[in-house]
């Protein structure tokens, strides 16, 4: 029954314990058994839905990652001087396991380019504007502070 399940569990976007239960031919009621097995073993990811929806499973290996921990990984790259092969590495997992599809669709187009250094930078600074962050050294706003404090 592992073999079965494990051998489905490849969606990029997450399989839900019904889709499993589908594409194994197994009851659902198995394939949630088996599926809290293998998160208590640490060998599939979970994402808790709001009451309503389904629950969304993963290997643990493909888990996805959240955008701000990607950007985070590129920013403290981009700072420490590190080559472009470890920029090009960052946008590929980025690419492979971000969050969301467009940040996916971005990365992976970004890290065909020769030179990555100037497109991290810029890269940052958008993700900067866009979520309200000040730059390095500059000085908190009434704003910001107000966004911290939610």
């Amino acid at each position: 029954m592992t073999a079965e399940i494990w051998r489905r569990l490849t969606a990029i976007d997450g399989m839900t314990a019904r889709q499993l239960a589908e594409a194994t031919g197994l009851p659902v009621r198995d394939v949630r058994a088996e599926l809290n097995r293998l998160q208590k073993q640490h060998k599939v990811a979970r994402w808790e839905a709001p009451v309503g929806k389904s629950d969304l499973w993963w290997r643990w290996e493909q888990r996805p990652i959240s955008d701000h921990t990607i950007m985070l990984a590129l920013a403290l790259a981009l700072d420490g001087g590190k080559p472009e092969r470890v920029l090009r590495n960052i946008m590929l997992l980025g690419a492979k396991r971000g969050w969301t599809p467009g940040l996916r669709f971005h990365m992976a187009r970004w890290a065909k380019h020769k030179s990555l250094h100037p497109i991290a930078a810029d890269l940052i600074n958008f993700y900067r504007a866009a979520n309200n962050l000040p730059a390095p050294g500059e000085p908190k706003t009434p704003e910001t502070i107000q966004d911290e404090s939610r």
